[in-house]
């Protein structure tokens, strides 16, 4: 496992991918007009419209969709801990699965040698 790349940062990368995701679902949505979905998105856009009067009213869906998804990502984040554990409890178990298969791999390979080495040519 590189330095870089540590449990915690994978399932903060997890749900910042989530988080957007959810927004831009919620955008095609609402652009789309799902049923729910786009009076929802609607709803919570008029509402950071109204409290932010810098955004324009046509872009209600985008702000709409923006604010789900950063609520998203603020609801999540503290379960990043709770993900990271489960992701680091994985990776021991992967490695723990390959070093298994690596010794079952060299097992087989001494035994191959072994007979070959018994092998007398008359």
């Amino acid at each position: 496992m590189a330095d870089n790349n540590t449990p915690f940062r994978e399932a903060t990368s997890i749900i910042t991918i989530g988080s957007v995701l959810i927004a831009v679902a919620g955008y095609v949505g609402t652009i789309h007009g799902m049923p729910g979905l786009a009076a929802g998105i609607l709803w919570v856009g008029g509402y950071i419209c109204a409290v932010l009067p810098v955004i324009p009213i046509w872009a209600e869906p985008l702000a709409g969709s923006a604010g789900v998804g950063l609520l998203c990502y603020i609801v999540s984040m503290p379960l990043a801990t709770l993900l990271a554990k489960r992701l680091a409890a994985s990776q021991l178990q992967n490695v723990e699965r390959h070093t298994d298969e690596l010794k079952r791999t060299r097992a087989k390979i001494q035994k191959k040698e072994r007979i070959k080495d018994d092998f007398i040519v008359r």
